[in-house]
């Protein structure tokens, strides 16, 4: 079990899409660890790091005093983000960072929607001399991901139970997964006629599976708490989200398409 919710998070976790400016880039680092960006510009040299989501959960439940940045817009922002994250759209950070983010030592986390936006902010933070910054991208280089592979209305059912599944495993809340993952579910909804109603469900059960089953969730270490076990003593126990699981991925399997 502990296996499998590693591969799932090393999945959720290559969140990488490319941007670019005026700036030169180098990169330091490889595959086996957190990768260093550095930016140069004008002779100077500026440095942020690029973190795996897996990685930036681990240092949010850690204790370690840090920031999360949101680097969208307000109504995104408004829609569902990573708790006590503060918002500063990637195209202010110029502007408003060093008045809402005064000490430039401190440890910031930077995300946005797709990884685009967190990797202009985070260029933008090291340019400005903050020297912690950390940048673990966003979920959509995955939803677009598995959209991708599928061609078939079945396929698309699977597919909108792996988005609302592997979005909540990434953000370990099943609300803000259901608002994350909607739009795209409403697409592949559209593109391959699944019902409205039913790709709804879908989303509504998968990821309530995730939130019952990983770990790091409020559920499970809210049951830890109140036994004194465990959350990993308590997931073989997990009936309920697992046969939930099974029960809706069997429906699916054998629902003759119409």
């Amino acid at each position: 079990m502990k296996k499998a919710l590693c591969i799932i998070s090393v999945l959720l976790c290559i969140l990488l899409t490319a941007c670019g400016d005026d700036s030169s880039i180098g990169i330091i680092g490889g595959a086996d660890g957190p990768t260093s960006i550095m930016v140069a510009e004008k002779g100077e040299k500026a440095m942020y790091e690029q973190i795996t989501a897996e990685e930036a959960k681990k240092i949010m439940d850690s204790g370690e005093e840090h920031i999360i940045l949101d680097t969208r817009e307000q109504d995104e922002f408004d829609e569902g983000h990573i708790p006590n994250a503060i918002l500063i759209p990637y195209t202010e950070i110029e502007n408003k960072a060093e008045e809402m983010l005064p000490d430039k030592d401190k440890l910031i986390l930077v995300y946005c929607r797709s990884g685009r936006r967190s990797k202009i902010a985070a260029e933008s933070l090291a340019k400005l001399g903050y020297t912690n910054v950390k940048e673990f991208g966003g979920i959509q280089f995955i939803l677009n991901l598995i959209r991708s592979k599928i061609n078939s209305k079945k396929g698309a059912e699977f597919g909108i139970a792996g988005l609302a599944l592997l979005v909540d495993c990434c953000t370990a809340n099943n609300t803000v997964a259901i608002v994350m993952a909607g739009p795209i579910a409403k697409e592949i909804s559209d593109e391959f006629g699944v019902d409205p109603k039913r790709s709804a469900s879908l989303l509504d059960i998968f990821a309530s599976v995730g939130q019952g089953m990983i770990p790091y969730g409020a559920q499970l270490l809210s049951a830890a708490t109140l036994t004194g076990l465990t959350p990993y003593a308590i997931m073989p126990y997990l009936f309920y989200p697992v046969l939930m699981a099974i029960s809706a991925i069997l429906f699916i399997a054998f629902k003759k398409e119409k």
